[in-house]
């Protein structure tokens, strides 16, 4: 048993290393979840929170990137654009069940399209505490659920974060939610399907998929599913920001990117479907992998790569 002992060991351990050492598989499209990119003023201070949340800090092209199972966070130098048209607006939060108040939102990143990043943990109550302890803004909207609060960047991203024992890894970024009007949210969803291959569920709003301002109106929330992130891309209006949307080029988060596979044919169906790149597919933007960006018809910057999957 003893000569036993180590193999069994890495037979238990591989499936939950090589969660964190790469991408998703990609979809039928060759689609999957690749990356955000935010752009912050204090890039050491926005990285520690970031590896606070759980992630690993390594660097892709001399960039500082943070690691999570199936994404990629780059830190790039850089003053994001102000918050909203008219300045920081008011964001709404549940303080218990069916009683909610309103915070300045105090973010450059108020008004954004992208509005909030979701993750789950094993731990939250601990990683929570610790990032309070360290003096990142923290709320914990439910003092029902001290496991599940919000953590702001050092722009004013809202992170959401809930405490989830049934992961099989620490952490896992399982949502991207737009901010945007009801009547665009099916157009937006279609959009992603027929351009990405994303996998469309509850697309006429169904009940059990649905967001609540504490007011008893439910809205309904339409969603594109893609690999690497298992409640995928949220069409919705959670915090109903006065400026929402706005174009996320120029805001902390700058874009969103999806890891394609066979990048250059992709990029010429997209093409043959009437898709504007604002930048051409290469192979030399980037030191280790190749690239393109467009812009969806609501001002999400998206980045298609091939090759972060080596990361």
């Amino acid at each position: 048993m003893k000569k036993l002992f180590p193999i069994l060991t890495i037979v238990v351990l591989w499936p939950f290393a090589a969660s964190w050492a790469q991408l998703a598989a990609p979809n039928e499209a060759g689609v999957r979840m690749g990356h955000m990119h935010m752009v912050v003023r204090n890039v050491e201070a926005e990285k520690k929170i970031w590896v606070g949340l759980g992630g690993t800090a390594i660097k892709v092209d001399g960039t500082d990137v943070v690691k999570f199972p199936g994404l990629l966070v780059f830190i790039s130098q850089g003053t994001p654009i102000p918050a909203g048209i008219g300045g920081p607006g008011l964001c709404r939060y549940q303080v218990t069940e069916g009683q909610w108040t309103s915070l300045p939102c105090d973010a450059t990143d108020e008004g954004s399209v992208v509005s909030q990043v979701l993750l789950d943990h094993w731990a939250g109550h601990e990683m929570l505490s610790k990032l309070e302890g360290q003096g990142v803004r923290v709320l914990r909207n439910n003092p029902g659920q001290p496991d599940n609060g919000v953590v702001w960047t050092t722009e004013g991203k809202r992170i959401d974060n809930n405490q989830n024992p049934r992961l099989t890894v620490p952490v896992e970024v399982i949502q991207l939610q737009y901010d945007m009007p009801r009547y665009v949210r099916r157009a937006a969803l279609e959009w992603y399907v027929q351009f990405f291959g994303l996998k469309a569920v509850n697309p006429g709003g169904q009940p059990g998929d649905r967001t609540s301002f504490g007011d008893g109106n439910a809205i309904p929330r339409p969603r594109a599913v893609i690999p690497g992130m298992r409640q995928g891309i949220v069409f919705g209006k959670t915090h109903g920001s006065p400026y929402a949307p706005q174009p996320t080029k120029g805001r902390t988060l700058d874009h969103i990117g999806f890891e394609v596979t066979n990048l250059e044919a992709f990029c010429k169906k997209l093409e043959a479907m009437g898709i504007l790149f604002e930048a051409q597919y290469s192979k030399e933007r980037h030191g280790s992998f190749a690239s393109a960006e467009l812009t969806d018809p609501w001002g999400t910057s998206i980045e298609l790569t091939e090759g972060l999957d080596k990361f």
